[in-house]
């Protein structure tokens, strides 16, 4: 279905909005369950519900809508047509389209250029409508200010110590490593052992 909207500007104003080819969602994974030929240890555990791309753009489509296509028609006469999604903020709001006009409110880039306008127009909302659906938000959504706020604080992480995995052997038997206890446990199983007389005589 078509859908038909009359506007005041001509057909030959383009909208600013570029497509994008690669949408960056994942997806979906089609997992081989032919494992029957392997051991137990070497069979890793596959998950029965993968992330398909549907679900993977599921917070995109909280501010937007699905694809549609939208006949633009001036009081001339003159028509085009355009396939995009329509972003609901922006076309309930009486002043933006008064001023810029309806045809910006749709919008025909792929899913990253719909991130890219939540990112520089409506992240609050955006933020606040994923809390409420269960949703995560997409790290493209985010403004630059908060992601790097967030990878700041990942890199402050520390790393676990080995100290902290392996406990420390102490006692009479253990000693510090270095190259004169190496020499010296060398020179202790070649003269304790008689690595020197086995040696010849072997």
């Amino acid at each position: 279905d078509i859908e038909d909207v009359e506007v005041d500007e001509g057909p030959s104003r383009h909208i600013e909005d570029m497509e994008v080819d690669d949408d960056g969602d994942e997806e979906e994974v089609q997992a081989n369950e032919d494992g029957s030929d392997l051991e137990e240890s070497q069979c890793s555990h596959i998950p029965t519900l993968l992330p398909v791309k549907a679900d993977s753009s599921r917070n995109i489509w909280l501010m937007f809508t699905q694809k549609v296509t939208v006949r633009f028609t001036t009081p001339q006469g003159l028509s085009t047509t355009c396939v995009g999604s329509w972003c609901k903020t922006c076309k309930a709001d009486t002043k933006f389209v008064a001023e810029s006009g309806l045809r910006k409110c749709l919008h025909l880039g792929g899913n990253s250029s719909l991130r890219a306008h939540i990112r520089s127009r409506h992240w609050d909302l955006y933020e606040s409508l994923c809390k409420e659906n269960g949703i995560s938000p997409n790290k493209i959504c985010m403004p630059t200010k908060i992601s790097k706020v967030l990878d700041k604080a990942k890199q402050k992480q520390k790393q676990t110590k080995l100290d902290q995995v392996f406990a420390k052997m102490e006692g009479p038997h253990t000693m510090e490593f270095s190259c004169q206890n190496v020499l010296r446990s060398v020179a202790q199983f070649v003269a304790c052992d008689n690595q020197v007389c086995s040696r010849a005589s072997g």
